[in-house]
């Protein structure tokens, strides 16, 4: 075969190279399309062919919602695509919503299933990232969304500097704050006096908080707060006294309220 010949083969061949991987790659776009087409409609409420996903929805999810916490922040999709490889690069599903959250769906092996607080450690700092586990099922599908989302809401209140957490840790809040005028409703009808805004009750609500952090120990809320423990004492007497007595200040409604006011009250220093 003369140079020329083989110039003109190598040329052709070339050509026919380039022409099918430009069309595996189109298609591949396409496909992608479709698929985020799909989850979109599916997260609107529309009804799906569960085969456009081309997931396997046979299997547990872990879903992922990822969201920059301040400017410079690491790109959610470079976490996802670092999160897929520590699970060993099972199937995945990745969208960014409207409100510059980014959702994943990873589909892991069995013996993955126990990764989430691996995976979590690996978030960067300048993040907020909600898990949630989600079983087989369009409808896990679904709820694991809905679960991240929540979780992402609830950390974007109470850490305005980015925090990670597992659904499962943060999901009694994140159902009291579902609805924000009964939320505050709760907060008032629960703490009484010590939901107003004076130095008194916010001194004795942060008694409470870190007595309850502490495990019921005086001695640990002194540590937490900074303060002797005869400090602690009278605070926790007068918190007593404020709610109705020892038999109320401890149950497990005033330490929801706890929450709920913290939660309310940072999300309004965050835009004050």
């Amino acid at each position: 075969m003369s140079t020329n010949h083989l110039a003109t083969y190598v040329d052709r061949i070339s050509a026919l190279i380039v022409d099918r991987w430009t069309t595996v790659v189109q298609s591949a776009a396409l496909a992608g399309r479709r698929r985020e087409a799909t989850v979109r409609a599916l997260l609107a409420g529309e009804e799906i062919d569960p085969a456009d996903l081309d997931h396997p929805l046979d299997r547990q999810q872990l879903v992922f919602a990822i969201k920059p916490a301040m400017p410079g922040a690491p790109r959610a999709a470079a976490l996802i695509r670092q999160l897929a490889a520590a699970l060993g690069g099972p199937a995945e599903i990745s969208l960014e919503t409207a409100g510059g959250a980014t959702l994943a769906w990873l589909a892991p092996a069995p013996s993955e299933h126990g990764a989430v607080d691996r995976l979590l450690a690996l978030v960067p700092a300048g993040l907020w990232c909600a898990a949630a586990l989600a079983g087989p099922g369009l409808d896990e599908f679904l709820d694991g969304a809905r679960n991240a989302r929540e979780a992402l809401d609830v950390i974007q209140r109470t850490h305005p500097d980015g925090h990670t957490t597992m659904h499962t840790d943060i999901a009694l809040l994140g159902t009291l704050l579902g609805d924000e005028r009964s939320a505050r409703r709760f907060v008032r009808a629960v703490l009484g006096p010590l939901a107003d805004d004076s130095d008194r009750s916010r001194q004795l609500r942060d008694t409470l908080r870190a007595y309850t952090q502490a495990g019921g120990r005086k001695s640990g809320a002194a540590g937490l707060l900074g303060l002797h423990e005869k400090t602690v004492a009278y605070r926790l007497r007068n918190a007593e006294t404020a709610l109705g007595g020892p038999d109320r200040a401890y149950r497990p409604d005033v330490i929801a309220a706890l929450l709920v006011h913290t939660a309310l009250h940072t999300t309004e220093s965050q835009t004050s």
